[in-house]
């Protein structure tokens, strides 16, 4: 009895030791399985929020280019790169909703527009960052005479304000400004009188005077070139009194304030485009015209002589745009042909060989349009008119003289031409013109870098 009861003692003793281990064990496997089902349920919840925030873990820019893709915007050259992370810093996911709101395909309108409806004006920079802009056609008691108007633009406050006006209205007419950066030179007008006179304002007395000498020829929409000897180069053009286009050039001599007869052209032309070469002495002219006959062979002005270019250009044209590259060739765009079909072609001028070769087309065929350098090398041409009305005048375009390639980009709020377009402080400002119903325009729009 004793030694059965022992035994079966023992055996409860251990089988109830048996049973404490079992369940010892059973709530440990419990709380860990509780831990894992919480660690998942942490691991789910975060790449459910990353992948919300972050759709197929990519970013895209507002062109929708992915995957490393190199994009141009703002004339620099920035990688949009895919991103893989499913969660993010609130820091960078703050900068990404700020870009996405970016206005990156607008121009911006500006708040301070010209104080007159302009067109056949010319604008010149100043110093400190102001343009300078005078008279032309304006709109002005419903009617639009030549202006003697001027005013001028602060890039600092955005402000257009009053300037001390010409003597007589003028359009048609070039500013130049002097080699000393305060004198500016105004020649040029439809009156077939104040066609031979020039002006010259004083920073000194804020007035403009009278040259005491007039010009050789009566003339407007010519062109006035300042050299690096200080002299200003005044090419073609036409004749108010008999509208007859002038072959004739002069120099104005700013020490003797004097107007010097300077040879012929060999075809005469006007309202053509005078671009100075990097000698600062050689002048090359371009497009033109000569009624409805179209000014074909480029001229350059060298060494005090006029002779035709060795080459002839690819594509004769006019009312065309061209501007210097810093590598010294200059490019040529658009225009109108012989048939009057707006042209896209585009071509290069290199002046150590004379000869013309062509580069990619624009994507819009533009004639009345700009084009202007930008620090970055890059060309922007801007507006225009061509046969067809396209809405494709109002898209901007950039050319790259590393690739050869025209690249669309921003869009301007009003489409223009016959504008002007102006780099000033990191910006474009583009600014009077036409539209296409032939309203004069005087908004201005600004076109950052």
């Amino acid at each position: 009895m004793s030694g059965a009861t022992k035994s079966e003692g023992m055996v409860g003793e251990n089988g109830q030791g048996t049973q404490s281990n079992q369940f010892f064990c059973r709530r440990r496997y419990v709380r860990l399985g509780i831990l894992v089902t919480i660690v998942c349920l942490l691991v789910i919840l975060g790449l459910v929020i990353g992948f919300s925030i972050l759709p197929h873990n990519s970013i895209s820019d507002d062109n929708g280019i992915t995957d490393n893709q190199t994009t141009r915007d703002n004339n620099s050259y920035h990688s949009s790169t895919a991103i893989s992370t499913t969660v993010l810093s609130r820091k960078v996911i703050s900068n990404i909703k700020e870009t996405e709101t970016l206005p990156q395909n607008q121009s911006i309108l500006e708040s301070s527009c010209l104080n007159m409806h302009r067109d056949e004006f010319p604008v010149i920079t100043i110093e400190n960052g102001e343009l300078l802009v005078c008279g032309g056609r304006v709109l002005y008691g419903g009617r639009t005479p030549e202006g003697p108007f001027c005013e001028i633009y602060s890039s600092l406050n955005r402000e257009w304000r009053k300037f001390p006006d010409m003597n007589v209205g003028r359009s048609g007419l070039t500013l130049t400004l002097l080699s000393d950066n305060r004198s500016i030179l105004a020649i040029g007008s439809e009156n077939k009188y104040d066609a031979y006179t020039a002006e010259i304002y004083d920073r000194d007395m804020n007035k403009w005077f009278f040259v005491p000498n007039i010009m050789n020829i009566g003339r407007m929409d010519h062109t006035a070139t300042l050299m690096k000897n200080g002299q200003v180069l005044i090419v073609g053009g036409m004749a108010p009194d008999a509208y007859s286009v002038l072959s004739s050039t002069e120099l104005y001599i700013p020490s003797s304030n004097t107007f010097v007869m300077k040879g012929n052209l060999k075809t005469p032309l006007y309202r053509h485009t005078a671009i100075l070469l990097t000698d600062g002495l050689s002048v090359l002219i371009i497009g033109g015209s000569v009624r409805a006959t179209l000014f074909t062979q480029p001229q350059i002005y060298k060494a005090g002589v006029w002779h035709y270019t060795l080459h002839d250009m690819i594509m004769r044209r006019r009312y065309c745009a061209a501007v210097l590259l810093f590598n010294g060739n200059v490019l040529i765009a658009g225009g109108v042909d012989s048939k009057s079909n707006t042209l896209s072609s585009v071509e290069i001028f290199q002046p150590d060989t004379e000869t013309f070769s062509p580069v990619e087309r624009m994507t819009c065929a533009r004639s009345d349009f700009t084009l202007t350098r930008l620090p970055t090398g890059q060309v922007l041409a801007v507006g225009g008119q061509n046969s067809l009305d396209d809405e494709c005048l109002r898209v901007t375009e950039l050319y790259d003289p590393i690739t050869n390639q025209w690249q669309s980009t921003r869009q301007l709020n009003k489409a223009r031409y016959d504008h002007k377009a102006v780099l000033i402080n990191n910006s474009v400002l583009i600014l009077g013109g036409e539209t296409t119903d032939n309203n004069y325009e005087f908004t201005c729009e600004r076109y950052d870098l």
